[in-house]
């Protein structure tokens, strides 16, 4: 999967030595309760993986911090999820980032949230990181929308990312974006073109890929995500059956496109498998992924 970032052009960023400097690998996204008994997936898994660790609504904290230390103990690298809106105050938000600091996890990914309501003074990344500024990290994962937000408009997407890409840099971190969901690897070219007009200073990319769903489960997400892009996915999907239907378009025809789109891409990048099944689908399809980008 090096092959992946290897290829990559990195002209831009050479006078930022600590950007240049990135080696991203192939990520993958696996929930508290999946890590903890998951001595064969941490196995099965290139040493040194990144497993993103999701803070679900309605839990606190404490199970993503024990995930993190199995991650550890395994031999790979934790990226747990900091979300905003599931904050109850600022002094859980300090205690996150000490014991963070403690176990010596130095990258982490600060999300706003999906609860509609925020339960304590926290409803963005921003504002978490105007509190905390997570001095001693070296990466600062933020989430981009390629295909838009039902919420937000560029501009104001653009402004959020600026102010936290700032932040990042402040404390000498690198800001890597975690791609959400999209169906067209070219609304990432539109993203990262917009990005390098109003130098926002992000240093890595993460594309997101789909693991392995039905296609019923996969038009119901995407209903539900009220993706701007969905309408022509949705046809796409309409004679498919099946989660190996599924896999196929999700993983190989979006991993093949994003490598030939990558190819003008001037940031390091790499495949982010998101958790959205159960362990043994999103594990599948980082294996379907990984033996697809070696042979390339």
């Amino acid at each position: 999967l090096e092959q992946l970032s290897n290829a990559v052009n990195c002209k831009a960023l050479a006078s930022q030595p600590t950007m240049a400097a990135l080696l991203l690998r192939t990520s993958i996204e696996l929930t508290p309760r999946a890590l903890a008994g998951a001595g064969a997936i941490l196995r099965d898994l290139q040493p040194a993986t990144d497993i993103f660790i999701p803070w679900l609504p309605g839990q606190s904290f404490a199970p993503s911090l024990r995930a993190a230390e199995t991650v550890l103990t395994a031999g790979h690298t934790p990226v747990p999820h900091v979300v905003a809106r599931n904050l109850v105050n600022t002094a859980e938000l300090d205690t996150i980032v000490q014991q963070l600091g403690a176990l010596g996890i130095r990258d982490c990914l600060l999300l706003g949230g999906s609860l509609p309501r925020a339960r304590g003074p926290f409803s963005q990344a921003s504002d978490v990181l105007a509190h905390n500024s997570f001095a001693g990290f070296t990466q600062l994962h933020f989430a981009l929308h390629p295909a838009g937000h039902p919420a937000a408009s560029d501009a104001d997407l653009d402004d959020a990312l600026q102010r936290k890409a700032s932040c990042a840099r402040s404390i000498s971190a690198v800001a890597v974006g975690v791609s959400q969901i999209c169906f067209d690897p070219r609304d990432i070219t539109q993203l990262l073109a917009r990005l390098q007009r109003a130098q926002i200073p992000f240093g890595g990319l993460r594309v997101g890929v789909m693991p392995s769903l039905s296609v019923p489960r996969l038009l119901s997400l995407v209903r539900e995500l009220d993706l701007v892009t969905a309408p022509a996915m949705l046809s796409s999907l309409a004679g498919l059956a099946g989660p190996a239907a599924a896999a196929a378009l999700m993983s190989n025809q979006f991993v093949d496109r994003v490598q030939a789109e990558a190819t003008g891409w001037a940031l390091p990048w790499a495949i982010h498998v998101f958790g959205l099944a159960g362990a043994r689908s999103v594990l599948q399809t980082y294996n379907h992924v990984a033996s697809r980008t070696q042979s390339v």
